[in-house]
C-alpha cells in the first residue's frame, strides 16, 4: 500500500497531492500524523512535516537532530528493506513558500517511483553526443506528420550558472527527448 502520512489542512493537502496520485493511478491511504503507520512488505509511506520526522526519530528510524531538508530524498528502510518511509515538508508550507510545493511534488514522485518500481533511481536512457539537432527535428516532424498532433518534447539546458544576465556564463549542453 502507498501511504500518505500527514496532518494539517486536509483541503490544502489533497489539492497538492491529488493530481499526482491521480496521474500515477495508485491505490493509497491517508494516515493522520498522530498515528504511526505500521508498514508491511512492499509498503511505501511518505511522511509530511516535522511531526513525521519526530515520530521516526522517536522510533529510532532516523537520527536525532536531523531536519526534513537533510532527510528529503533519502529512503528510510524498514522490514529489512522491504518497506520504506520517505519524508517531505508539510503541505501547509506551500502557502508561505511556493518553492516548497515543487520540493513536495518531487518527493511524492520519488516515493511513488519506489512504490511502483521498487527502486528510487530513474531508468537510465540511451544518451549520445551529436553536433546538430537535425535527427531530433526530423523525428519530431515525422511524428507530427504521422499523427497530425502536437509532439511532446522535453528540452533541458545545462548552464554554467543561474544568473541569465551574466555574460561570463553560457549554455554547456542541450538535451532533447522526443520519444518516452
Amino acid at each position: 500500500m502507498f501511504y500518505l502520512w500527514a496532518g494539517g489542512n486536509a483541503e490544502q493537502f489533497k489539492k497538492l497531492v491529488s493530481p499526482i496520485i491521480h496521474e500515477h493511478k495508485i491505490e493509497n491511504k491517508i494516515i493522520d500524523i498522530e498515528s504511526m503507520p505500521e508498514l508491511h512488505i512492499g509498503d511505501v509511506c511518505l511522511g509530511f512535516g516535522t511531526q513525521a520526522v519526530e515520530a521516526l526519530q522517536k522510533g529510532g528510524l532516523v537520527p536525532k537532530n536531523r531536519t526534513i531538508t537533510s532527510l528529503r530524498g533519502t529512503e528510510i528502510p524498514v522490514k529489512s528493506g522491504k518497506a520504506s518511509f520517505f519524508l517531505t515538508y508539510a503541505a501547509g508550507i506551500t502557502s508561505k513558500d511556493y518553492a516548497r510545493k515543487v520540493d513536495i511534488e518531487w518527493d511524492l514522485k520519488l516515493a511513488i517511483r519506489k512504490y511502483t518500481t521498487g527502486n528510487i533511481s530513474p531508468p537510465i536512457g540511451e544518451y549520445r553526443y551529436v553536433n546538430t539537432f537535425i535527427e531530433a527535428i526530423d523525428r519530431i516532424n515525422h511524428l507530427h506528420n504521422t499523427t497530425n498532433k502536437k509532439v511532446p518534447v522535453a528540452l533541458d539546458l545545462e548552464t554554467m550558472g543561474l544568473d541569465p544576465f551574466n555574460p561570463e556564463k553560457r549554455i554547456i549542453s542541450i538535451s532533447i527527448t522526443v520519444d518516452e
